[in-house]
């Protein structure tokens, strides 16, 4: 019987690590995609003063948030996403067309990324 118990308590803990892993990595995820809304709506508007402001926000909220996901995410996941962030503020201060791009791409990792964390059956297999 007590072996019964203690498996319920650590299959509750793993339950409740999964689902507040998850929270946090959505949270966090929609901090960095506000962000890129800013961004693009700078760019669409050619703002390059709140532009640059932005893109230097985007670092350093990406440089914050990529220690906090490495407690939840293996690291090779996060380097994709930072390099990717690494490039923004280069082509914002060289007017480059690829911004929209590179912001896209790094909505589309982080979102990859926060799926294929969340604790469902396709992905437990």
């Amino acid at each position: 019987m007590k072996r019964f118990v203690v498996a319920l308590i650590l299959m509750a803990a793993i339950i409740a690590y999964s689902v507040i892993a998850s929270l946090c990595l959505i949270g966090w995820r929609e901090d960095v995609t506000d962000i890129i809304d800013k961004i693009k709506l700078y760019n669409e508007n050619s703002d390059n003063g709140k532009l640059s402001a932005a893109a230097d926000e985007l670092a350093k909220e990406w440089n914050m948030l990529e220690k906090k996901m490495s407690i939840f995410v293996c690291d090779e996941k996060l380097d994709n996403i930072s390099s990717s962030v690494s490039k923004v503020p280069q082509f914002v201060d060289a007017a480059n067309d690829e911004l929209d791009a590179e912001l896209e791409s790094i909505r589309r990792q982080l979102d990859l990324l926060c799926r294929g964390e969340l604790p469902l059956w396709y992905n437990l297999l």
